[in-house]
């Protein structure tokens, strides 16, 4: 079954997401096989191994089947769908695991510079490793009163290209289908989320970079596994959207807004935000001294930052007393606003890596590193109160503001103490 290049007409429940898996399996190499070539040993071995492991298939109950559809990757579960109207029962109703989703518009998306006309990029990852054959991607535009929904063929074993080999006019090599009477970026949200429950939103990863909400009666309320997020929008509103799908901890969440964008703090007090164990803010949010303290994370990022130096200096002391992050890594603080040095500093006991710091033994290499991964600035080494093995570096410079956790505890095989110097 094949489906040619020109359109579809959309069906009342919307995109039907086996016309893509169908057209997915008939997709074909750049480089056909000949028809006469003698076949290896690897794939003689293969195929048997194929057919004798589903010999008997007919006679395994509907349970112990979608047990080993879980097992199968997505181009044979296209395959074995079409071998029986059970067998597509079977697999439509098993679940798929879906590593990542991207979603990103061409407003958002700014190193997409060849798109000729707005668009929405989806993309789906199977498994964490990303290798060849284990993801797809589609490009939904506008068509007048229609959507466009176009991908590009790709070779067999190569790896996923981004979406402006999409659209590259010359390349003969992709396909395209129509949805009539429908907006391009409300289908490519549901496109999205008839994935997500495909994995019943058990989806470890999700990137957004969205422009705006879709009119859509999202079905779509948690996605309970989500871990690592990144969400971009000039409007706040999209922001609220998503995060409210996410649980509450997340190991690692990035936001981002344009600079002249003022996040409230409302928003900032929500629980996804608060309890995130890495957490980067690339916006001019409206940030206040408690809100930054109340932060759980380990890794912070805020761009630019209005963090003032009594806050800093609050949270180096809760640091040095043993009350910070567990496993604190590093802040940082992108803004040209001069920080003051000694305030920052005021009550901790401190070094400055100009008083000898810097060419003592085993230190050399560790401050070379640094320098070389942060770029010149003053630094001072700050130490625990309550563990003297252990260390911070805050690092001023004219852009940005640091505090790295750089030395850790570590002890020699005779049980003698040491300080070891890393960039987290």
């Amino acid at each position: 079954m094949s489906i040619d290049e020109g359109s579809i007409e959309k069906k009342a429940n919307g995109f039907d997401l086996k016309v893509f898996g169908v057209v997915l399996d008939d997709a074909k190499s750049a480089e056909e096989i000949p028809p006469n070539r003698t076949a290896t040993l690897d794939e003689i071995e293969s195929l048997c191994k194929f057919i004798g492991g589903f010999q008997y298939w007919s006679l395994l109950n509907e349970d112990c089947k979608k047990a080993v559809i879980s097992f199968l990757d997505y181009r044979t579960r296209c395959k074995l769908e079409k071998c029986s109207k059970d067998d597509f029962m079977c697999v439509s109703t098993s679940s798929i695991h879906v590593h990542k989703i991207e979603i990103k518009d061409s407003a958002q998306a700014h190193y997409i510079n060849d798109l000729k006309r707005d668009s929405v990029l989806v993309r789906v990852q199977f498994t964490e490793e990303n290798k060849p054959g284990d993801s797809f991607q589609v490009v939904f535009s506008q068509l007048g009163d229609d959507t466009q929904i176009k991908w590009r063929l790709q070779d067999r074993g190569s790896t996923a290209r981004y979406a402006s080999s999409f659209l590259y006019r010359r390349d003969p090599k992709f396909r395209s289908v129509l949805l009539k009477d429908c907006y391009y970026y409300e289908e490519s949200v549901k496109f999205a989320e008839k994935w997500l429950k495909k994995c019943f939103c058990r989806v470890s990863r999700l990137v957004v970079e969205m422009s705006e909400i879709p009119d859509i009666s999202s079905e779509i309320k948690l996605l309970p596994t989500c871990s690592r997020v990144r969400l971009s929008s000039s409007d706040e509103q999209v922001l609220w959207w998503w995060l409210r799908k996410l649980p509450e901890y997340v190991d690692d969440l990035g936001l981002v807004c344009p600079t002249d964008t003022f996040v409230s703090p409302e928003f900032m007090s929500i629980p996804q935000i608060t309890n995130a164990k890495q957490f980067s803010f690339w916006c001019d949010a409206a940030l206040t001294d408690e809100e930054f303290l109340s932060l759980k994370a380990t890794e912070l990022g805020f761009d630019p930052a209005r963090i003032t130096d009594g806050a800093l200096n609050e949270f180096l002391k809760r640091w040095s007393r043993g009350d910070g992050p567990c496993n604190f890594k590093s802040i940082v603080l992108w803004s040209h606003k001069e920080r003051n040095e000694q305030k920052v500093l005021e009550g901790l006991y401190s070094r400055s890596w100009e008083s000898g710091f810097e060419t003592e033994d085993g230190v050399k290499r560790f401050v070379s590193d640094f320098y070389q991964n942060c770029g010149l600035g003053t630094c001072y080494q700050v130490f625990s109160s309550v563990e003297s093995y252990e260390s911070l570096t805050v690092y001023f410079s004219d852009e940005r503001f640091g505090v790295y956790g750089t030395g850790k505890r570590r002890q020699e095989l005779d049980g003698t103490m040491y300080t070891e110097y890393n960039i987290p």
